[in-house]
């Protein structure tokens, strides 16, 4: 257990090697006075994430068709730290998701499969005003398309969120901020707000980031947790099918649970299952006769990932 959560730590100390004594003197610094404090932040302390998820089945509500999903996502995110009470966050994330339609109205307008694409440079930083108190923001700087028919300005998106996060006591913390996301169909600013609670052994730990995820773990032994919990995820894509150019919005609320499971300090496994529930997939800019419902039936869904803490 200490050696998992020790892996930010570490990471950090390899990530950022300077030169001069002095600067590799703040670096160690900065993992003194704030590792504790990520401990408590962070329920899965894996800076490089690998991840592979199947939707079988997921029927529009109007049963004018239907799609199974297999997605490939791969993140990394990097904290450098340049002082002992700041850093900088450098990141991003590759997602591939594959389509396979059926029904009279999805094969109409994409076909019998599609391929969409979200490539995102993630920079940010972070600032601790206190030892209790840090202030850390980045942004999604990404193409979210089919790669079909050329590069267009409307491939280009720019999101990201902001957060202010006070631990109250060693096993208490408290977060909010700003997001300007898009998993809800109505609103892609979003107020957010939470909060971390670790068990003082260790095994219980609850992360809430209102209104995009929750997540209870339970650790089991040394090297594996159970956990659940619920996610609100959503993208827009730009793309060209069939001879036409509009934009399909996905969004997906997922609940489910699994194992986690770690191999030494560095390498940590998850398998997951569970439901989509309240999901849309919504086909914009065409005509409405030619758009299929754009919710969707509750669907099962299988992941499994990969984690690297470094």
């Amino acid at each position: 257990m200490k050696q998992q959560l020790n892996s930010l730590c570490i990471a950090l100390l390899l990530f950022y090697t300077p030169g001069a004594g002095a600067a590799e003197s703040e670096t160690q610094s900065f993992v003194a006075a704030h590792a504790d404090f990520f401990r408590l932040y962070f329920a899965e302390p894996t800076e490089i994430k690998a991840g592979y998820w199947y939707h079988p089945e997921q029927e529009a509500k109007d049963a004018a068709g239907e799609y199974d999903l297999q997605m490939l996502r791969a993140e990394l995110e990097m904290p450098a730290p340049l002082s002992r009470d700041f850093f900088m966050r450098f990141g991003g994330i590759y997602e591939q998701r594959w389509y396979d339609f059926s029904g009279r109205d999805y094969e109409a307008i994409f076909g019998s499969d599609e391929t969409l694409y979200r490539i995102v440079f993630a920079p940010g930083a972070g600032v601790f005003l206190s030892d209790d108190f840090l202030v850390t923001g980045r942004g999604l700087l990404g193409y979210y398309s089919d790669i079909g028919g050329g590069v267009e300005d409307d491939d280009f998106q720019a999101l990201g969120d902001a957060q202010a996060v006070y631990r109250l006591n060693p096993q208490a913390q408290i977060l909010g901020g700003i997001a300007y996301a898009r998993p809800y169909e109505d609103y892609t600013l979003l107020p957010i707000g939470g909060v971390r609670l670790l068990s003082e052994s260790g095994t219980l730990h609850v992360s809430i980031t209102f209104p995009l995820e929750a997540r209870l773990g339970f650790r089991l032994t040394e090297s594996m947790e159970v956990y659940g919990g619920a996610w609100a995820s959503g993208d827009r894509f730009h793309v060209r099918s069939e001879g036409e150019e509009f934009d399909v919005s996905v969004r997906e609320r997922r609940v489910g649970g699994g194992f986690s499971f770690w191999f030494g300090s560095h390498v940590n496994l998850i398998l997951e299952a569970g439901a989509a529930l309240a999901g849309e997939f919504e086909v914009e800019d065409l005509r409405p006769s030619r758009t299929p419902d754009q919710d969707l039936d509750p669907a099962p869904y299988l992941a499994g990932k990969v984690g690297v803490a470094l």
